[in-house]
């Protein structure tokens, strides 16, 4: 086998790309689906007991107020913020029809307002929670 005489980089590491706020927010908000999913799985595991125990529904509602329950709800809400805006984002550029609307959805500044808004969501939500 013959020695490599070019000066490529031979391992590629993700951490020396620089990725687009785009790019950023479209893996955030895959990322988000997934949590939300396992979280939706958490939340059917406990309907389920509290359908068939009513009994230990004091219990139940306690570890929701406990501070284990409260950081599950808070990363529920944050996922669930984050992926609706995120989505209504990507259906905006989709659907819609005017080319210069369509350019500013797309642009950096629209990701910086769409994280904004986000963030205030996730205040008020996380004000709430605890």
């Amino acid at each position: 086998m013959m020695p490599r005489q070019d000066p490529r980089p031979v391992n590629l590491s993700l951490r020396h790309f620089r990725f687009p706020p785009n790019a950023i927010l479209s893996i955030s908000h895959r990322v988000t689906g997934v949590l939300l999913v396992a979280t939706l799985l958490g939340w059917l595991v406990w309907l389920n007991l509290v359908m068939f125990e009513p009994s230990r529904l004091p219990s139940h509602q306690a570890w929701l107020l406990s501070g284990a329950g409260k950081v599950f709800l808070s990363l529920f809400w944050l996922a669930l913020a984050f992926h609706w805006l995120a989505g209504l984002r990507h259906l905006l550029i989709e659907f819609c029809l005017n080319k210069r609307l369509t350019a500013f959805i797309r642009s950096e500044s629209a990701v910086w307002l769409l994280l904004g808004l986000w963030f205030t969501l996730s205040l008020f939500a996380l004000l709430r929670i605890w």
